[in-house]
């Protein structure tokens, strides 16, 4: 796993995961990046030393300035070594999966464009957008999100992103745009920062404003009365899907 503290939509697969590979008969040691790379090729050499059946990568990313050349560079060991690995992430047709590994997830561009779809059949056109600058869903310049507007005749208005992370601006960034946008798009691991900000202009969803995510129930927080909307993913399908394929993997190699 990436950073299961964060809360946000990937913190839910790697109990998934394990769940899943135990009910297939074998054992499941989930690790944590804490969201340090370094960590990652860390465990990666440590399946190796170890011997590893096989590993599912829930969601981890790659470091920028090139995240998928970094990932995959940093997963070529486990690849030479002939250990099967499994990857849970956002699909992106357009990135060659290596030989050895597999990829499973949910087509993001369809997810994001459900979202942007349902808020402005609502009438809404002034849609701000709160992005996490680190994690699994980083990939692109406004994490595939600019596409889904291009996509639906409509621009991202850059006055209306806001990046969430360790700044301490942060608030007043969403504050900003909580004050100029009638809906927001939000990653579920920035909805804490969001509904903050609407206690402190003593607003409510879906009253005032209209908020929307992608997640699972268990990535939602119930930080009010009435609950975010969200286009849901199906983490149990995609980690039982992973757990079988990392099996079938591994009898293929034995």
């Amino acid at each position: 796993s990436w950073d299961i503290k964060s809360g946000g939509l990937f913190s839910h697969f790697p109990g998934a995961c394990r769940s899943a590979v135990q009910g297939l008969g074998m054992t499941c040691l989930v690790v944590d990046c804490g969201g340090d790379h370094q960590m990652k090729r860390t465990y990666v050499n440590e399946a190796i030393k170890h011997r590893y059946a096989g590993v599912i990568l829930a969601g981890i990313p790659g470091a920028p300035p090139s995240p998928t050349d970094e990932l995959f560079g940093a997963i070529q060991p486990l690849i030479d070594a002939g250990i099967p690995v499994v990857m849970i992430s956002p699909w992106n047709a357009d990135v060659a999966i290596p030989e050895g590994v597999a990829a499973l997830g949910w087509d993001s561009n369809v997810s994001n464009s459900m979202a942007l779809s349902f808020l402005r059949d609502a009438g809404h056109e002034r849609i701000a957008v709160v992005l996490s600058e680190t994690g699994p869903m980083v990939s692109g310049r406004y994490q595939g999100i600019d596409k889904t507007f291009a996509d639906q005749g409509a621009r991202i208005d850059e006055s209306l992103v806001v990046w969430t992370g360790d700044d301490p601006d942060d608030p007043d960034e969403i504050d900003e745009a909580l004050g100029s946008a009638t809906a927001i798009f939000a990653r579920p691991s920035t909805l804490h920062l969001l509904a903050n900000g609407c206690y402190a202009r003593n607003m409510r969803w879906p009253e005032d404003i209209s908020i929307i995510t992608v997640g699972h129930p268990q990535s939602i927080s119930q930080l009010s009365r009435n609950p975010f909307t969200y286009v849901g993913v199906p983490v149990g399908r995609i980690s039982r899907n992973a757990a079988h394929t990392l099996a079938s993997l591994i009898e293929e190699g034995a």
